[in-house]
């Protein structure tokens, strides 16, 4: 049973990179940001729990600022439980 379900991963592993699938992604320079249009303070909120029952949450703050072609962007990140 173990030699089946080695030969199946091998075999789903070939096939995959052969059609492209389990390769890389190619850089796109296309999907580069324009930060100028971000400039400010930004918020991410998580928070992790059971549904019922928050245990912890996560805050993680960017702040977004440019002086002609430099960009700075400084990461706050805060955990509560």
């Amino acid at each position: 049973m173990f030699f089946k379900s080695l030969i199946l991963i091998l075999t789903t592993t070939v096939v995959l990179v052969s059609c492209g699938k389990g390769r890389c992604p190619i850089k796109n320079t296309e999907d580069v940001p324009y930060w100028p249009s971000m400039l400010g303070v930004w918020y991410e909120y998580a928070s992790y729990g059971d549904g019922t029952t928050r245990l912890c949450y996560k805050c993680i703050t960017y702040s977004i600022s440019s002086l002609e072609k430099l960009v700075t962007i400084k990461r706050d990140y805060m955990l509560k439980l």
